[in-house]
């Protein structure tokens, strides 16, 4: 995804922005594994196969990261390759950052995208 921190830093041309192209190639992915989940699922009517969709509350946690109580989207709460909560370079408050690495959300981030995915049809899964 064209927002995390490490595509800004790497592809981002010294903008502080997301990155169009890989947004586009994310979203253009994500279509074509809907399109083969859908498929698969036609194919063998046994299979149980979804796919979910995380770009979307991703892309809507750096679009306005306000509206979930974020104030940091742009920055990892950890700053260095290895992190862990007793080392140098991570920030005073997590849960006001989206990424807590380059790649990777926060917890506070996760509960949003794992609320996202509950009110979008994942509580319809069955496990079995």
């Amino acid at each position: 995804m064209g927002c995390y921190p490490v595509a800004i830093t790497v592809a981002g041309l010294g903008n502080d922005r997301c990155v169009p192209w890989l947004n586009t190639i994310a979203q253009g992915f994500n279509g074509k594994m809907s399109a083969a989940v859908d498929s698969l699922s036609g194919r063998y009517h046994d299979l149980k196969i979804f796919h979910l969709d995380i770009y979307t509350p991703i892309y809507g946690l750096v679009a306005s990261p306000w509206s979930h109580g974020f104030t940091e989207v742009r920055r990892a709460c950890c700053a260095l390759i290895f992190c862990n909560a007793r080392g140098v370079g991570i920030c005073r408050n997590a849960t006001t950052y989206v990424f807590w690495d380059g790649a990777h959300t926060t917890e506070a981030a996760n509960q949003v995208i794992a609320d996202y995915l509950l009110a979008h049809g994942i509580n319809d899964l069955v496990v079995s």
